[in-house]
């Protein structure tokens, strides 16, 4: 299929009649091209695309501009830096003259992944802090463009941190001033309630916890979550992590009660009969006859988390370790609260069952051979 659509993009662009046809088309072909991962075809056809539109248009010509553009992003893809930073640089100086910004800055970003490629981490800063300055001098310096190189230049930073714990440090320094830019904007061109804010703020929780200052970063989980779930987004994936991410400081901060009501949502309650919780256990064996069944013991921690979990007794034995290792792992419970205080809990026991399907089981034993038709 992939073949298919590749030669009938060539011969849209090569065919006998394309010499007279809308070079404007063949550009966006060309784009069509980066668009579907086909790189060495976009890099391989812009050479010839840009000596047809320099010939007919003009080397000023924006369509030169996005032709290179195209070629340059198509270089950066296939891992090769400096004939991408080359070609970029002349796109950007074409584009920039016929005020096309928003192609200036993607190109701006893609020469700093080049420079990033090429082991030049500092050039690489320096390329998205001119996409920072560009989107300002060209959009204004309190618009949604402004906004995005700030967060996008944050994130970079952090990805070279120069080595030293020090360096390190200015680095997040660096990118949470850039990111609460960002988020300023955000929220005065969006509007405080806008799940793009809570996206931000939850960037924010993730440079604050990297340096285990935990305190601003729970303050900022606390808002994106609040966001989140008066946007009605709750279920979102973002503002699960969100309570995670909550979660996690407050048990750093040593908090317990207040980790286990950041995740009150996500956890079955202890409270009630531990074996009538319903958690996730392993499925019978596809071969299996008879229904399987582990007994476990162990002891819920005040944080809700499991601890010395053991098998009682099991059948087959092979279940019962696939059921201790899911206890272990991903099993977890609110815990016992004792005037108002979490406390943990030991001695105790569930009961893991798996049911065999009997009418899918008797139509499995019939089709090999078991069971003949009509037995019960």
């Amino acid at each position: 299929m992939r073949t298919l659509v590749i030669l009938i993009l060539l011969i849209v662009l090569i065919s006998p009649g394309s010499a007279n046809s809308d070079i404007s088309a063949d550009v966006n072909a060309l784009e069509t091209y980066l668009d579907r991962g086909y790189f060495e075809l976009t890099a391989t056809e812009a050479p010839v695309l840009l000596e047809r539109v320099e010939a007919e248009k003009g080397k000023d010509h924006r369509l030169t501009g996005l032709v290179r553009k195209y070629w340059g992003l198509a270089e950066v893809q296939l891992g090769r830096p400096k004939p991408a930073n080359r070609i970029l640089r002349k796109a950007r100086k074409t584009l920039e003259k016929s005020g096309d910004y928003r192609d200036v800055l993607d190109i701006q970003i893609a020469m700093g992944e080049a420079r990033a490629r090429m082991g030049r981490s500092r050039d690489a800063v320096n390329a998205y802090e001119a996409a920072v300055s560009d989107a300002k001098r060209l959009f204004g310096s309190r618009t949604a463009e402004h906004a995005e190189m700030l967060v996008m230049l944050g994130n970079l930073i952090t990805r070279f941190r120069y080595g030293s714990p020090n360096s390190e440090r200015r680095a997040f320094a660096k990118a949470r001033s850039y990111t609460r830019r960002a988020l300023s904007i955000r929220e005065e061109v969006f509007g405080s309630e806008d799940p793009i804010v809570a996206d931000t703020h939850r960037i924010l929780v993730d440079y604050y916890y990297q340096q285990e200052d935990w305190k601003d970063g729970i303050e900022h989980a606390q808002i994106a979550i609040g966001i989140y779930e008066s946007a009605n987004v709750q279920d979102y994936p973002a503002a699960s992590t969100m309570r995670q991410f909550l979660a996690s400081g407050f048990e750093m901060m040593g908090d317990v009660t207040a980790a286990l009501e950041a995740t009150a949502v996500d956890y079955p309650n202890f409270d009630a009969d531990p074996e009538s919780v319903i958690v996730e256990i392993p499925r019978c064996s596809a071969n299996a006859t008879r229904d399987s069944s582990a007994i476990l013991r162990f002891s819920v921690e005040k944080n809700g988390r499991l601890s010395g979990v053991t098998i009682v007794e099991a059948q087959p034995e092979t279940f019962g370790q696939s059921a201790m290792e899911l206890a272990r792992n991903t099993w977890r419970y609110r815990p016992r609260f004792i005037s108002g205080v979490p406390v943990a809990s030991a001695g105790v026991t569930y009961e893991a069952k798996c049911i065999v399907d009997r009418d899918n089981l008797k139509a499995r034993q019939r089709a090999i051979g078991r069971a003949p038709t009509g037995t019960r």
